[in-house]
Formats: structure tokens, C-alpha cells, sequence
């Protein structure tokens, strides 16, 4: 690429256009020589602070919104996060790729990785890598498509309305996957039809021939249905009557690892599958996962290898042996009441009477305190023998909860006591929303070894 071609994607002023480009950067710490820099102006930092250590690490021009002081080519445009993601979409638009879009509440990682796992068996497959999935994200996802690449797969977050669309309008994806609509990030969407509005927005967005992969099991299917338009729906979920659908599901824990068996029932076809994960929100995982291949015409033999492969997302219900002995789940990645649901569940299928250990869900706006105390309730319904909770509103969960939780106000705190109580025979939930950085009691817990 060169400084021409990217002049004439984002428009602006250019001081040279002869100049190669080696691919794209917005962060000096990775930055390689030949890169073009993109200064990117953040809520916690300014690119164009950093546009003198990109020259000198070689970056062989600079986009930015305003001129700079250096002497390599520069492209002065007035939004450089806009620049960002034009140059997505242009290159996202030069490849054959089809692009298989995910967003949701919850799920969205796993189901990713899962249908990245399958293509990959197909064909050279392109993914989000962790869970960079927002505006800055998806346009660099974009940004790493090759010509060789035959499927893109692409996560999409949001926090705010019209988000998804600003997202969908970069990657305009073939495939548009909706794993669930639930309470997640509240706060910026009012109400749970709110999250609905601003997920179909991915549905909106497709072209005449996409098709459209929607959770048959979700209350808001019929809606999504209708925002889906005249694509193509593909439906998945436990309910029979979805498209793609599961029989005989048999999961346990071996060897310290989870398995989950199934049979596929597709139209009035059948397969079997297996994958290294519990729960029903992880078999609808798969069933979304398999759904977009199904609609694609991927054989099933490529479905089955690349379930196979798949493993935990780091954080996500993740299963270790203490050193003490007894079984820690980390779910740590993140929380909110759908996926402590999920999580909840599958220990009442491990059976034998738990321990939840739980930092305070965010981003609930309003319905915070209520949802807290719904999910105190919930956990003691569950059939949890104790309960450990710390963060905003989680004193309410404990006091929903009732006999057997106890409220902390300091990590260190909880951690002396689950040192002290734990016997080494219990199953230990480890959950909570990202800011309570819950990983911290993991850590602790699996100090001396483990597995």
C-alpha cells in the first residue's frame, strides 16, 4: 500500500504520496519500521504525544489531525478514529474474505473462537484476537485481512446505541451471529430493549444475500427476526424447533477437564460433536458456531475437527485442581446476571454443595441494587453452601442471600478467610465484572501449585 492509496481512502492533506507502507499502527510499543502511525486520540491518552517515538522507531509516515513536527510524510485528517476504520473497510472491500460478524450479551469470545476454529479447518481464517471488539478493534481486525484469507471473523461490543451500526457499516459482514440479547451494559442502553435495538443493528446492516444466525430460545427472536429483514435466518438453540438443534447431551468432568457430547440435529440430518466445555450456554455456543458453518455448506467433518480443538477462553468457566485439593472455576473474565446464570447451572449439574466467591456486576445502571439482590437469591436457590462477595452492591447480595455470606470490604481480606474456611473437598465459583479484577483471588488460591 502506499501513501496515495491511503490518502485517497481517508482524504486529508498529504506532505508526500510516493512513500510504501509495511501495514498499520496505533501504538508505538508494537510500532515496526515501515509501519504508517496512526494517532489516535483516546480517552486516556493522545496519540500525537507519541508521533515523535514513531519516527524514531522508523514508522515510515504519520496520520494525525493536525501538522507535526517531524520529518517523515504525514496525512493530516480531521478524525484520525475515522481515518482508522475507513482504511478497515477499504481493505475489508479489496478482499475476497466472507465476513461472519458476532455480537451478543454474552457468548461472544467463545462463539468467535469456535467458528473461527471450524473455518479454520476449511480454509486460511482470519479472527478477532482476544476480545478487541470495538472501534478501534474491529477496524485493526479488518486491517489484518489477506488476500489469502478466505473467512473473516469478527467480534463486535458495544456500550452505547448505534455502536454496532457504526461497526457493521466497517465490516460489512456476510453473516451476521446475535448469541443472545440479556442485561449487559445496562448503563448505556436504559433497557434490555435498548441492548435488543443496538445488537440487531448487526442485522440491519447486512446485504441483500446475508444471512442471519438468531438464538430461537432468546425472547427477543421474533424481534430480531423482524429487524433481520429479507436476509436469510438460520436459527439455533435447545428448543426443537430451531433450526439447528441438540439430542442426547451428556457432559462431565474427567481427568480435570470438562467434555461435552451431543448429537447436531439439522434439518432432519444428524452429526455428532464434542467439545471441551459444560453448560447449556456453551452447547448453544456451539450450535451458533455450527449454525454459521451449516449456512456457509461446511461439512460437517470440519464442524466436528474444529470443536475438537477448541478450548476455555481464558477466564471462562476455566477448571483447576487447588493445591489443597477441591475444584476452582474461574470465571473471572466478566459478570452479569445472564452469564452467573450460566455459570450457576453448570455447578449444580457438577453437583455436591458449592462455595461462590463473586465481585459486584457493573454497568448495571439503575437496575443495579435490584439485580443484586435477584442474584443473591438466585445463588442461594442454586443450592450454594457459601457465599463471598465483595464491590459495589454486592452488599446486597449477601443480604439476599442470608445465613452463610459474608460481605468484604478488601480482597485481602477475603482471601485470608477463604484460606482459613476452605477444606480442600469444595467446588469454588470465581466470578465477577472486570473492574473487580476477581482473578487476584484466583491467583491466590492456586498459589503452591495446583493444575
Amino acid at each position: 500500500m502506499s501513501l496515495q492509496q491511503i490518502k485517497a481512502v481517508v482524504g486529508g492533506e498529504c506532505s508526500s504520496a510516493s512513500i510504501r507502507i509495511n501495514s498499520i499502527s496505533i501504538d508505538t510499543r508494537t510500532l515496526k519500521p515501515g509501519d504508517c502511525y496512526v494517532a489516535i486520540k483516546g480517552s486516556q491518552f493522545d496519540g500525537h504525544d507519541f508521533v515523535l517515538k514513531a519516527e524514531a522507531l522508523q514508522a515510515s509516515a504519520i496520520i494525525c489531525e493536525s501538522p507535526q513536527k517531524v520529518n517523515i510524510p504525514q496525512v493530516v485528517v480531521a478524525n484520525t478514529q475515522e481515518a482508522l476504520a475507513k482504511l478497515g473497510h477499504a481493505n475489508r472491500k479489496n478482499n475476497k474474505a466472507k465476513i461472519i460478524a458476532v455480537t451478543g450479551s454474552n457468548g461472544k469470545t467463545t462463539v468467535k473462537e469456535m467458528i473461527a476454529a471450524i473455518l479454520g479447518e476449511v480454509g486460511p481464517t482470519l479472527a478477532t484476537i482476544g476480545n478487541l471488539n470495538n472501534d478501534i478493534g474491529v477496524p485493526l481486525t479488518l486491517l489484518r485481512l489477506d488476500q489469502a484469507d478466505d473467512f473473516g471473523v469478527i467480534e463486535m461490543g458495544a456500550n452505547n446505541p448505534e455502536e454496532i451500526a457504526y461497526l457493521s457499516q466497517c465490516a460489512e459482514p456476510d453473516v451476521g451471529v446475535i448469541t443472545n440479547i440479556a442485561e449487559a451494559h445496562l448503563e448505556g442502553f436504559e433497557s434490555l430493549e435498548g441492548v435488543a435495538k443496538t445488537k440487531c443493528e448487526l442485522l440491519e446492516s447486512l446485504n441483500k444475500a446475508g444471512i442471519a444466525v438468531l438464538n430461537k430460545d432468546d425472547a427477543f427472536f421474533d424481534f430480531c427476526v423482524e429487524r433481520a429483514g429479507n436476509s436469510r435466518v438460520i436459527s439455533f438453540g435447545l428448543s426443537a424447533a430451531a433450526d439447528v438443534s441438540p439430542i442426547a447431551i451428556k457432559s462431565q468432568f474427567l481427568e480435570g477437564q470438562f467434555m461435552t457430547r451431543f448429537t447436531i440435529k439439522y434439518r432432519q440430518e444428524l452429526f455428532e460433536v464434542k467439545v471441551g466445555l459444560v453448560g447449556d450456554h456453551n452447547i448453544k455456543n456451539v450450535l451458533a458456531a455450527s449454525a454459521v458453518a451449516l449456512a456457509l455448506g461446511v461439512e460437517y467433518q470440519y464442524i466436528q475437527k474444529g470443536l475438537e480443538k477448541v478450548k476455555p477462553v481464558p477466564g471462562r468457566l476455566e477448571p483447576y485442581v487447588m493445591p489443597g485439593g477441591g475444584l476452582l472455576i474461574n470465571d473471572t473474565y466478566n459478570a452479569n446476571p445472564a452469564s452467573l446464570a450460566a455459570a450457576l447451572t453448570v455447578l449444580k449439574e457438577i453437583g455436591g454443595g458449592f462455595w461462590v466467591v463473586l465481585g459486584a456486576m457493573g454497568e448495571l445502571g439503575e437496575e443495579s441494587r435490584l439485580l443484586h439482590i435477584e442474584v443473591g437469591r438466585q445463588i442461594k436457590s442454586m443450592g450454594a453452601m457459601r457465599l463471598l462477595a465483595i464491590g459495589p452492591d454486592a452488599k446486597s447480595t449477601t443480604d439476599a442471600f442470608g445465613k452463610g455470606a459474608f460481605f468484604f470490604e478488601t480482597q485481602e481480606a477475603m482471601i485470608a478467610t477463604l484460606k482459613k474456611e476452605l477444606t480442600g473437598s469444595e467446588t469454588i465459583l470465581v466470578k465477577g465484572s472486570r473492574m473487580q479484577k476477581m482473578e487476584n483471588i484466583v491467583n491466590a488460591l492456586m498459589q503452591g501449585g495446583g493444575n
